[in-house]
């Protein structure tokens, strides 16, 4: 085969052989950096040894009779320059990116502002979390501590009845006969407190009587009415919780006044001046009364507040009581001066029972 031929053969398989190459590369992915190198030496000893060597392609270029036209072949520039544009390049070309920094907030967040709405959202929050929390209903009042107050009481007052024996034969004409009802009131102050529960006491007080007289000295009838002011001194024991015996010694004197009713017409009757009459009085007795701390309340208000009943027994001396009537002042009457009409003995025996506040 003469050079021509062989020229023509050599351009052919080129023209094959060239595309081919650059469609795999193509196609497959890009090798490392280090294994590209030996395959980019062995191309030209690739592209040397397809000279010496004859491929089943090449025998329809024989065949061509000298005169006949070539087929037209690619240029080999061109072929090159449209392979390096289609290959991609070799990663030992491309650009490396830069080993990222960690991430560092170079600055801090700005922080939001503080707003007047924002305030009143936080506190209609707070609003709505109360009333959930809170339970409905009225809120339960802690109970208080019990206080205890002094169960001692100081003072003591009491409404008395006392029913007076009048053995004297000179009270058959009054219509209570020989027994006198008085009605009195007494305050009382404990005023000294000796061992073994005993104490002392202070009292004083004021009666009423008033005897209702019949037909006396010739009259239509009369009435007699004292006045009686005491004091007195009693010594109590408190033996039980309900139960104080006592024993009382009291003194006074009673300021008595007769007046009658005469039968004769016009006459205007007599009566007596006030007489006095002084006594003296010694009882024995018992007092039931409530516990202490009966009505006592949380507060330790009322601690020393006690009722009772008093029950006594005694004697009084009086001294005798002297009567002189005198006839009441009137226009035209004859007055009558101290006529006497006789002498009463108040003296005897008496019981007295009285309702008892003490505190």
């Amino acid at each position: 085969m003469s050079a021509r031929g062989t020229g023509h053969l050599l351009l052919l398989t080129l023209a094959w052989t060239l595309p081919a190459a650059a469609h795999a590369q193509s196609a497959a992915p890009p090798p490392a950096a280090e294994a590209q190198a030996p395959v980019a030496s062995s191309q030209p000893e690739a592209a040397a040894g397809t000279q010496g060597q004859t491929t089943p392609d090449a025998a329809p270029a024989a065949a061509l009779q000298p005169g006949d036209p070539l087929p037209a072949a690619p240029q080999p520039a061109a072929a090159n320059a449209d392979a390096a544009q289609q290959a991609p390049p070799p990663a030992s070309a491309q650009p490396m990116p830069p080993p990222s920094a960690p991430e560092t907030s170079a600055r801090p967040a700005r922080q939001r502002r503080f707003t007047r709405e924002d305030l009143l959202r936080l506190r209609a929050e707070l609003a709505a979390q109360r009333a959930r929390a809170a339970p409905h209903g009225p809120q339960p009042v802690a109970p208080q501590p019990r206080r205890y107050g002094d169960p001692t009481p100081h003072f003591s007052a009491g409404l008395e009845l006392s029913a007076i024996a009048r053995p004297d034969d000179g009270w058959e004409r009054f219509e209570a006969g020989h027994t006198s009802t008085r009605f009195g009131l007494f305050l009382g102050y404990d005023v000294l407190r000796l061992p073994a529960r005993w104490v002392l006491a202070a009292e004083l007080g004021a009666g009423l009587e008033n005897d209702e007289a019949l037909r006396l000295l010739g009259s239509r009838g009369g009435e007699l009415s004292s006045q009686t002011l005491l004091a007195a001194l009693a010594l109590r024991w408190t033996a039980l919780p309900v139960l104080s015996p006592q024993l009382r010694a009291s003194g006074g004197a009673s300021f008595f006044q007769l007046e009658l009713d005469s039968d004769l017409p016009g006459s205007p009757g007599y009566e007596t001046a006030r007489a006095t009459s002084g006594f003296a009085a010694l009882g024995v007795g018992f007092l039931l009364h409530t516990p202490e701390r009966t009505f006592e309340s949380r507060d330790g208000r009322l601690s020393s507040l006690s009722f009772g009943l008093l029950l006594e027994l005694g004697y009084a001396l009086r001294r005798p009581l002297e009567l002189a009537l005198h006839t009441r002042a009137a226009p035209g009457a004859i007055q009558v001066i101290d006529a006497g009409a006789g002498r009463l003995d108040l003296s005897g025996p008496y019981l007295r029972s009285a309702l008892v506040l003490r505190f």
